[in-house]
């Protein structure tokens, strides 16, 4: 069985929006603007527990047992 590729990228995407956006968040706190930081963060964290999830999900199917093979060795 093969990971979903949309869902890896879906995992990916997230978790570069998370980061993303939480340094965003930096950026507006060093300026000040608390409440552009706030709004940042908030969606950073959404992103960030939406990555989760999906981890998650795959971590469960898998099981610790290599039961998914995973696609990446094609991409490359």
């Amino acid at each position: 069985m093969f990971a979903d590729e949309e869902l890896v990228m879906e995992l990916l995407i997230n978790a570069g929006q998370a980061r993303s956006d939480a340094m965003e968040a930096i950026r507006c706190a060093g300026q000040k603007d608390w409440q552009g930081a706030t709004q940042l963060m908030t969606s950073s964290e959404s992103a960030c527990l939406q990555a989760h999830k999906i981890q998650t999900a795959l971590i469960s199917q898998d099981e610790g047992c290599g039961k998914i093979e995973w696609f990446m060795h094609r991409i490359i």
